[in-house]
């Protein structure tokens, strides 16, 4: 019986020293603690039965990684940078979660020693948090980032593309959409700015209508009624009015036609984008089968890609020249309202006389 319960420890103590280890062969520890895949190598592997100073080892190994999962170590060790050479370099260790240096976050690989530089980093907030921990001061409180994976997440998130790289996929056709976005937007604030000093202008004149200004729309349609033509007749007056509006009128719709093509050939570009982007889809997929999807991704980023900046940049110039349009009706309708009042006004001075 005794000679059967040693046999269960053994198989035990085996059986735990290799799920130590191949949880260790990924662990951040290893890093730290490097001999301690060779020690338990030597217990897991060995078809002998282990001495007592294997099985403390293997007790001392297991307390080891209990307590470097809640602690926060820094260290020397030797570390691979994206280029493949070995060199040491400060490590921070967060538990058996993750590990950094100054360039960034590490990666042990399975079954290695050395931890290895991600050759893309993650970006935004992820970066910013390792680069403030390994900077903070022994002793202060600082958030770090928690990877449960051991970096594998991380990974993933390093290789999501950028907004610069997203923008790319599109190809011709996506930067095609971000030039006329580009160019309806310069023309759509170019012209609210105009439509506010206009606005201002003919506010200002209409405190002063008795003289006109030569400045703003209304300034000039006042001044048209009152340079003597057609001042005796009511039908000439009012036409000579209304000419005088017609002639201001462009230049408050200014641009609205073009941003009203605009809108409408953005979503048709991204459709096109759409349509090229599955050509070369099924393309590949003539020439490689279906067998590796990376082969089919250059394809349907470019679809998918197209696509959204074409609604991106029809959306934004449709809400523009919307708004262009109310307020070129407002400065139009005042200058229907103040013609009409200056024909009204020559006409009850006739019927006075």
């Amino acid at each position: 019986a005794a000679s059967a319960d040693l046999g269960r420890l053994f198989t035990a103590a085996r059986s735990t020293a290799g799920d130590l280890r191949e949880k260790a062969q990924t662990s951040p520890v290893t890093a730290q603690v490097p001999e301690r895949l060779e020690q338990l190598g030597a217990i897991a592997d060995n078809p002998a039965l282990p001495s007592m100073a294997q099985l403390e080892d293997l007790w001392f190994l297991l307390v080891q990684d209990m307590t470097a999962t809640g602690r926060v170590a820094r260290f020397e060790a030797p570390i691979t940078d994206i280029f493949g050479n070995e060199r040491s370099a400060e490590l921070i260790r967060v538990g058996d979660f993750s590990a950094f240096t100054a360039d960034g976050y590490v990666l042990l690989p399975e079954g290695g020693t050395v931890a290895q530089l991600l050759p893309r980093q993650p970006g935004g907030s992820y970066t910013d948090a390792a680069e403030d921990f390994f900077a903070a001061e022994p002793g202060s409180v600082q958030p770090a980032l928690i990877d449960p994976s051991r970096g594998r997440l991380l990974e993933v998130e390093a290789d999501r593309p950028t907004l610069g790289e997203r923008v790319d996929q599109g190809g011709v056709v996506g930067y095609t959409i971000l030039a006329i976005g580009a160019a309806g937007l310069l023309l759509a604030v170019a012209q609210l700015v105009y439509l506010a000093l206009v606005g201002g202008r003919v506010r200002r004149q209409l405190d002063a209508t008795d003289q006109p200004r030569d400045d703003n729309p209304l300034g000039r349609v006042l001044g048209a009624a009152s340079d003597g033509t057609g001042s005796d007749d009511p039908e000439l007056l009012e036409l000579h009015l209304s000419e005088a509006v017609v002639k201001e009128t462009p230049r408050l719709e200014r641009f609205q036609s073009l941003l009203k093509l605009f809108v409408a050939v953005a979503p048709l570009m991204g459709l096109l984008g759409t349509v090229t982007g599955m050509i070369l889809t099924f393309q590949s997929i003539t020439l490689f089968g279906t067998g590796d999807p990376k082969l089919m991704a250059g394809g349907i980023s470019q679809a998918l890609v197209t696509t959204v900046l074409g609604l991106c940049v029809a959306i934004p110039l449709l809400f523009l020249n919307s708004l262009l349009g109310a307020r070129s009706r407002v400065l139009v309708q005042t200058l229907d309202e103040e013609s009409a009042l200056v024909l009204a006004r020559r006409l009850e001075g006739q019927g006075r006389a």
